[in-house]
């Protein structure tokens, strides 16, 4: 079903390159997933955030509360605020509660503004399902942790290959409106004709069609007629659909603004003043147009023939030439009070900044590969003796090396990782203080049976 392959590189310095291939038979038996949360989940990213975030650039952020709802703890109904319109997701419901009740003060500890929110904050603190990470700045930011963000190393026990795959809502900056869950992936797929994530940001995608007819293209929301309730909606039509970056906000109106994350309406609220997802979009239309509520399904009608897609970007290699420069857009990291949508820009310097890369694509006779480069420990990194990790422009160079004739980079840096029948041949870029390694909870992958 599939062959592997790995090879080093070596670079100046003395510096070394390990990469490895895994090469299909077809696009069927790829798919994809989402994992289930857990409580290393949570554990993990506050891991992250203290070593590799707020203390490496505490002027950079706040003051951060990471925390998730489980199943069995209620919303408590007096904490509901109807200020960002109808919401069912515990939470969204609770973020938007510690947005308006709840501060971190500059001691590092939390304030309440009544006893409903305190009573709530203690319940998750006792299931250490809420953690602080504080950087310098003056502000308090609760980022909820969603329900499908897991360990890839324990799902789907049975797969013979499993790899991570979108970008997702990360760090603070993603969370940029009430309606931004972290663990939230975003961009593109498809699987056999069934549009599972909408496109987004005008990036590049890797579609593969009927007859293996493969390409990179830049699909858009925009282009895309949404169903909901039996409505169809389109941009231009009888609605609007308002993304990220052209479009932050709404202005006061008499329309309803729909709030969609994924397949799923996530808020809805009339008179307009409606923050746009920067992991989705924003529907305004007539109240008139389509009756919904949070939760209702969102079904894209699009692409019947396109077997298998991933929007992701940038491209990597394009019908056998290499990409020289970003043609996908990216947010700029370095200008983080722009108006935001999901950075995802790795470091900045498409030549020359390094680290753990992932790219997917197609041979040149149209067979599925996927290339992992391994990045250099991010604690303890000796030159010789660890993968130095690759820029963009090398990552293409790798990827070339290993087959791939089109392809577009996938989710890299410490998310990356290949699995073979349960086991990694590559160590994870994530570290912890001793140089094991420290794996990411992701929220979506690709595998095969």
């Amino acid at each position: 079903m599939f062959t592997t392959d790995y090879k080093t590189v070596e670079y100046e310095g003395g510096k070394i390159q390990r990469v490895q291939s895994v090469v299909f038979d077809d696009w069927d038996c790829l798919k994809f997933f989402r994992p289930e949360y857990e409580q290393e989940s949570l554990d993990k990213l506050h891991e992250f955030y203290l070593m590799h975030v707020v203390s490496k650039a505490p002027k950079l952020f706040g003051r951060m509360l990471l925390f998730h709802v489980p199943d069995d703890v209620e919303f408590p109904k007096e904490l509901e605020i109807k200020r960002y319109g109808k919401v069912s997701n515990k939470q969204i419901k609770a973020a938007i509660a510690f947005k308006k009740y709840f501060k971190i003060d500059k001691n590092k500890q939390p304030v309440f503004k009544n006893a409903a929110i305190e009573k709530f904050y203690r319940t998750l603190e006792e299931r250490d399902c809420a953690k602080l990470a504080c950087g310098d700045l003056p502000y308090t930011k609760a980022m909820a942790i969603g329900n499908d963000y897991g360990m890839l190393s324990r799902a789907l026990p049975g797969a013979s290959f499993k790899a991570n795959a979108s970008f997702f809502v990360m760090d603070c900056f993603d969370v940029d409106s009430m309606y931004d869950v972290v663990g939230t992936p975003y961009g593109m797929l498809i699987k056999n004709g069934e549009v599972l994530s909408p496109p987004l940001f005008g990036r590049e995608a890797l579609m593969v069609r009927d007859h293996n007819v493969i390409s990179i293209e830049k699909p858009g929301i925009k282009e895309i007629p949404v169903e909901i309730n039996g409505v169809t909606l389109r941009h231009g039509g009888n609605a609007a659909f308002l993304e990220r970056p052209e479009t932050a906000s709404t202005f006061l109106g008499t329309r309803v603004g729909i709030a969609v994350v994924g397949r799923k309406v996530v808020a809805v609220k009339h008179g307009g003043k409606m923050r746009v997802p920067s992991s989705g979009f924003l529907i305004v239309t007539s109240a008139r147009t389509v009756k919904c509520n949070p939760d209702d399904a969102v079904v894209y009608k699009a692409y019947p023939d396109v077997k298998f897609a991933i929007q992701i970007g940038n491209s990597l290699i394009n019908q056998g030439v290499k990409t020289e420069c970003f043609i996908s857009q990216f947010y700029n990291i370095r200008k983080p009070f722009q108006i935001s949508y999901p950075p995802s820009l790795y470091p900045l310097n498409f030549s020359k900044a390094r680290a753990a890369r992932m790219g997917i694509g197609a041979t040149k006779d149209g067979r599925p590969i996927v290339v992992w480069a391994e990045g250099a420990s991010k604690t303890k990194y000796v030159d010789g003796v660890d993968s130095t990790g690759a820029s963009l422009t090398e990552m293409a160079d790798l990827c070339e090396l290993m087959g791939m004739y089109t392809g577009v980079n996938m989710d890299g840096g410490g998310s990356s990782q290949i699995m073979l029948n349960g086991r990694r041949s590559f160590k994870i870029s994530d570290r912890n203080p001793d140089n094991t390694e420290a794996e990411r909870a992701i929220p979506c992958g690709i595998y095969c049976d």
